[in-house]
């Protein structure tokens, strides 16, 4: 492991952002699949918007010769509800065993309506119901948007988002708000214990100004199953691998072309 922290280290000198260890550890997400941080991303940027605070502005490029090889792909929240009850499973993991057979809901616009409610009504006792539309259609949305491409933009997306939202809340950013939190639940004690120590900013890594925000989660790396991240940070007792410096040697040979 720690030579394969330490060929990270070498091959990502600018580091590495990954979005969902700020889901985690810093915006303290409900849910943390690709498409619900991707619609809750969009949904907080509606708000942002409609509310006039800092908010991400997209802009695609018009250029004729590049749009032969760009597909639109709908990525939005279609509207509406398939009126059913919310299957809990899908909606805090992004998968369910039974798939398509499944008899509930497996809409991500509905699981994030239902956490958003759930955590306003988080002081109230007993269970939330989940949020149903009053105009249902009776069917199970499906956007399909997984496929390389959009997940890539799904992810940048999320970063920009992640990045302008926490200029806008330093002290989340800083994690100052947690420790001030007394309603999270013991899971998220156990792991707020950790913040000061596993997420600390580190100023030696060039990191792009705009996404200086998340700069705590820089080099840092979820781990399933881990209340905290793997860091990325290679050992002084410890050398890249022999096969990652002869790569990178024929990479440095072939562009000094």
């Amino acid at each position: 492991m720690s030579i394969f922290v330490a060929d990270l280290q070498d091959m990502f000198k600018s580091g590495i952002l990954d979005t969902k260890c700020v889901a985690e550890f810093l915006i303290r997400e409900t849910a943390t699949y690709l498409e619900y941080l991707f619609r809750k991303s969009s949904k907080r940027m509606r708000d942002a918007v409609a509310a006039g605070k800092p908010h991400l502005n997209l802009s695609f490029s018009e250029h004729r010769a590049i749009k032969q090889w760009v597909n639109l792909v709908e990525c939005f929240a279609c509207g509406g509800s398939s009126g059913k009850d919310l299957c809990e499973t899908y909606a805090n993991h992004g998968y369910c065993k039974d798939g398509k057979k499944c008899s509930k809901s497996h809409d991500v616009d509905e699981a994030i309506n239902s956490h958003d409610h759930k955590s306003k009504k988080h002081k109230t006792e007993g269970k939330v119901p989940p949020i149903k539309s009053k105009h249902s259609n009776g069917d199970v949305v499906d956007t399909g948007c997984h496929r390389a491409g959009v997940d890539a933009f799904m992810t940048g997306f999320i970063a920009a988002n992640y990045a302008v939202y926490l200029k806008a809340h330093p002290k989340k950013a800083k994690g100052e708000e947690e420790q001030k939190t007394s309603s999270k639940k013991s899971h998220y004690h156990s792991r707020d214990n950790h913040m000061s120590v596993t997420l600390e900013e580190n100023r030696d890594i060039p990191l792009p100004l705009v996404l200086d925000p998340c700069r705590r989660a820089v080099n840092c790396l979820t781990l399933s199953g881990k209340n905290i991240p793997l860091k990325v940070m290679k050992s002084a007792f410890v050398k890249p691998s022999a096969a990652h410096m002869r790569q990178q040697h024929e990479l440095n040979r072939k562009n000094s072309k």
